[in-house]
């Protein structure tokens, strides 16, 4: 049997995952923000990596960033490129 790791949410914190899945500026946001819901409803890392077309490894990066940094992990970041002088 799959050892299932839970990622426990706040009802505050369920809410605005589930607005950013729906209303996310970038798709990966709205990505992220489904990956972290279904696991804490207790989906198995291959449970999502299956559901998201992604390999399992990306699943359990994605949890571990939510567990250190919240939803600074949802945000989609650019680099800012570097000026020509």
């Amino acid at each position: 049997m799959p050892r299932i790791v839970t990622v426990p949410l706040s009802l505050e914190q369920r809410e605005q995952l589930i607005l950013l899945t729906k209303h996310a500026a970038h798709w990966r946001e709205r990505q992220r923000a489904q990956t972290i819901l279904w696991l804490s409803e207790g989906k198995t890392v291959a449970e999502v990596a299956r559901l998201q077309e992604r390999i399992p490894e990306n699943i359990r990066l994605q949890r571990r960033h939510w567990e250190l940094y919240r939803f600074e992990s949802i945000q989609e970041v650019h680099p800012q490129a570097d000026p020509i002088h």
